[in-house]
This record gives C-alpha cells, sequence and structure tokens, in this order.
C-alpha cells in the first residue's frame, strides 16, 4: 500500500501540461515580394512551479530558421 501511495504522489507532483502555438505570417521580404513564414513556440504548465515557455521559432519559406530566445 505505501509503494502505490508512493508511485501515485511521485507521478502527481512530477505531471504537466505543455502546449505547442504556431502561426502564419504573410510579409514582405526584402525585395518587396510576399513571403508566408510560420511562427511556433511550445509552453510547458507544471503542476507545481512556473510556467516555461521554449524559444520561438520562425520559419521563413527560404528554409532558415530565426530563434527567439529570452
Amino acid at each position: 500500500m505505501k509503494r502505490l501511495l508512493l508511485c501515485f504522489s511521485l507521478l502527481v507532483l512530477s505531471g504537466c501540461a505543455t502546449y505547442s502555438y504556431q502561426g502564419n505570417i504573410e510579409a514582405d521580404d526584402s525585395n518587396g515580394v510576399k513571403r508566408n513564414v510560420v511562427l511556433y513556440w511550445s509552453r510547458t504548465d507544471p503542476f507545481i512551479g512556473s510556467d516555461k515557455a521554449g524559444p520561438a521559432t520562425l520559419l521563413t519559406e527560404c528554409g532558415s530558421t530565426i530563434s527567439f530566445d529570452e
């Protein structure tokens, strides 16, 4: 019984939720041509403690990525 309670307590205390966000943006490049870019990031909401967000990543139509991190 003690082991079951210990396992359940560890599972509940270490639990968290992870969310993924994504947005599509249409913007002009340096030549004035409309390009589609994708912005995405993740956020973790732990059961105990403060929220944590991963870096935001901008994926351009050319294939290069730009990361934004605080």
